[in-house]
């Protein structure tokens, strides 16, 4: 079975994606690695020796049951649930695994930041985050603690989807402070991996997974950012993928803030509101409610055609309200509403 043996050439972690994609491309499909004649075609002796006690030990492991037991599943790159965009990033994934919502197509606007974010940019993760999923956008994140974990944490409070790309394999929780936001995302989101199961969080899984959250988003905001970060590599990936680029300014006596006014020094977007990005995309919606019309009300896209507000109340902005001035703006609502 096809699907079988992608699974074992992947959760072997025996070959690097660029070497999968190799082999997958010499010998056609990922069954014939388990010929005689495949191996001896394809593998030198040392990788051959490698495979099959890397597949032999994981078989004894019990590692496709555990996966099941998890809700893992695998998606190939001939799925129809494996999106599109991905499929022309460097080295594109040959097998994901994933847990929860299918992944969609379209519609998906990625944030990212600092893992050390200030109080402000954290309300501003928290309220485009909030934002942007309340119309209807499915929230893209690396699902890092700080700016990343507040903006999927907020579309998520909101009833939204969120999806969490990560960098490590799909059953190790990592950092170990955001498994409830893990537990949460695997049920109401998506979490992916293109990493084999059991994948520590090596540090260059974190900025090779970036193309696949650049490339997935219509466009990627950035909040807050040291010049040096893995946000900005994130920006860099947008523009070799012809992505849009937003980025939050903030502070000019903050290094977090520098990144970002970078960015718009040489041409992202600026943006103050979440409303900005809803209207960048909102023709571009329209036209493909038209096109897709089950698929998109099903994704909750619907609430493109109308106006766009943030999260319906008045008064949440960038400056502290207490209850009752939220009250006194929103005199249709009641307390218990607001709980």
């Amino acid at each position: 079975d096809e699907r079988v043996a992608r699974f074992w050439l992947n959760a072997s972690a025996c070959f690097a994606p660029r070497r999968q994609n190799e082999l997958l491309q010499q010998l056609g499909c990922a069954e014939k690695i388990f010929l005689r004649d495949g191996l001896g075609q394809s593998l030198s002796p040392s990788e051959q020796e490698a495979f099959r006690r890397s597949v032999d030990k994981l078989d004894r492991s019990g590692l496709p049951g555990q996966l099941r037991d998890q809700g893992v599943r695998t998606v190939l790159r001939e799925d129809a649930e494996y999106p599109e965009c991905w499929k022309q990033v460097e080295d594109p994934p040959q097998l994901l695994y994933l847990v929860g919502q299918p992944l969609p197509q379209q519609g998906c606007i990625s944030i990212v930041g600092s893992r050390s974010p200030t109080l402000y940019g954290r309300q501003q993760a928290q309220r485009f985050g909030a934002g942007l999923a309340s119309a209807g956008l499915h929230v893209v994140s690396g699902l890092a603690r700080g700016i990343d974990a507040a903006a999927m944490q907020a579309a998520l409070d909101v009833g939204g989807h969120a999806i969490g790309i990560v960098g490590t394999g799909i059953d190790v929780v990592y950092p170990p402070d955001c498994r409830e936001l893990f537990r949460l995302c695997s049920r109401q989101g998506t979490l992916v991996s293109e990493f084999p199961p059991g994948s520590k969080p090596l540090r260059h899984h974190f900025p090779w997974r970036n193309r696949l959250i650049s490339a997935l988003g219509w466009g990627t905001l950035v909040v807050e950012a040291h010049l040096r970060s893995g946000s900005l590599l994130t920006a860099k990936w947008c523009l070799e993928q012809g992505r849009d680029i937003f980025a939050l300014p903030g502070q000019v006596s903050r290094e977090s803030s520098r990144g970002c006014h970078q960015l718009i020094r040489d041409g992202a977007t600026l943006v103050e509101d979440p409303e900005d990005i809803a209207e960048t995309y909102r023709l571009r919606i329209k036209a493909w409610l038209a096109e897709q019309p089950g698929e998109a009300q099903a994704s909750g896209l619907k609430n493109f055609a109308g106006d766009v507000s943030a999260l319906g109340l008045s008064g949440l902005d960038r400056e502290p309200r207490t209850l009752d001035e939220l009250l006194e703006l929103n005199p249709e609502l009641d307390f218990l509403e607001l709980q």
